[in-house]
């Protein structure tokens, strides 16, 4: 897993690139603040980058508005 440099947004939110075995995610919005809710937010995705391996069908942009939201 590759995560660039995290910018705090006025709003609170986070930004960050993120890159797993799986996929680029390229820019990445997470609405959680604090540095711990990245890693948080890497182990969400790779737990629902594994669901999709098994069969569910998930897909980028939805993990993307899951973690804006």
């Amino acid at each position: 897993v590759r995560i660039g440099e995290v910018a705090s947004l006025p709003s609170g939110a986070q930004r960050f690139t993120l890159c797993t075995a799986a996929r680029d995610y390229d820019e990445v919005e997470l609405a959680l603040g604090g540095a711990h809710q990245v890693d948080n937010a890497v182990v969400a995705v790779r737990l629902l980058e594994q669901l999709e391996d098994l069969g569910l069908t998930i897909g980028a942009v939805a993990i993307t508005r899951a973690l804006a939201s």
